[in-house]
C-alpha cells in the first residue's frame, strides 16, 4: 500500500486539512507498521476565499 497524503475534513466548518508522509521516500506501508504524517500545505481551492481586488480604471 502506497500513501503520499491523506485529506481530512472537519469539524462544524468543515474545514479542511492535509497530512503529509513524513519521509516521501517511503510512502509504501506493510502490515503492522505505522506511518508519520506532518500536517502540509494542502492545495485545496476554498469556496470561500476571496479574490484580490482588482482596479479597471
Amino acid at each position: 500500500l502506497y500513501i503520499r497524503r491523506i485529506r481530512v475534513k472537519s469539524g462544524e466548518t468543515q474545514r479542511k486539512v492535509t497530512f503529509c508522509t513524513q519521509d516521501p521516500t517511503k510512502s509504501s506501508i506493510s502490515p503492522g507498521q505505522e506511518p508519520w504524517f506532518n500536517k502540509c500545505q494542502d492545495g485545496w481551492k476554498m469556496k470561500n476565499k476571496t479574490s484580490p481586488f482588482v482596479n479597471l480604471a
